[in-house]
């Protein structure tokens, strides 16, 4: 199972650098989501009436939440001591979710990625 994160799924969607990434995942792994990225990709998708691509991402295996606030403080803090680029809320939930799940994510957002690799949590 790979999370594929919601820049991925964009340079899917638009067939940007990295799509063939995600194709690979699709084609091999099975695909996962959490909340976070569903409510960053559904309205826009929505938006522009693209209920083929609303329902591959909505098909994707759900991921349950439970977000350790402690461990999302104290890692932003330390991005934060480190001079390196802060994360947005959605992001510390996706990586948050991956790491509590054991699961690798699929990123073309290199503070996620960096991130992640810092956290333990594998890329794919």
């Amino acid at each position: 199972m790979v999370l594929v994160d919601t820049s991925a799924w964009i340079a899917f969607f638009k067939d940007e650098n990295g799509a063939d990434r995600v194709q690979t995942v699709i084609g091999t792994e099975r695909i996962a989501t959490c909340e976070p990225i569903l409510f960053e990709l559904i309205p826009s998708l929505r938006r522009k009436k693209q209920d083929v691509l609303c329902e591959l991402v909505c098909q994707s295996a759900m991921i349950r939440m439970s977000p350790d606030w402690i461990w999302i403080q104290d890692s932003q803090t330390h991005r934060a001591l480190d001079g390196k680029r802060l994360l947005g809320l959605a992001d510390w939930l996706i990586l948050d979710t991956a790491r509590q799940n054991k699961v690798p994510i699929l990123t073309l957002d290199r503070a996620l990625a960096d991130a992640a690799m810092s956290a333990g949590v594998d890329l794919a």
